[in-house]
């Protein structure tokens, strides 16, 4: 017979800050997928520190995919940068 009594454990710390990231990451690309000018998800999680892999694995994308944004996105920003300039 199961002992109903028993506390359960608490779950890891990086599980829920994980869980937490991926609800936030689900909702910003909601809200923004229609802005041009937006920066890419990819892109603020590669300038937090995350890694293609990582970031892929988030966004259920490919690590090639994930890169060719962020590629993307900086070109897109030294272009913006360089005609502001003028």
């Amino acid at each position: 017979m199961p002992d109903d009594n028993r506390v359960p454990s608490a779950p890891d710390v990086s599980v829920i800050g994980l869980a937490v990231l991926t609800l936030l990451v689900d909702e910003r690309e909601a809200r923004v997928t229609s802005e041009r000018d937006a920066l890419s998800t990819e892109t603020l999680l590669a300038e937090a520190g995350l890694n293609s892999t990582q970031i892929g694995g988030l966004l259920r994308r490919s690590p090639a995919t994930v890169r060719s944004t962020v590629s993307r996105d900086k070109k897109r920003l030294a272009a913006t940068k360089r005609s502001g300039d003028t």
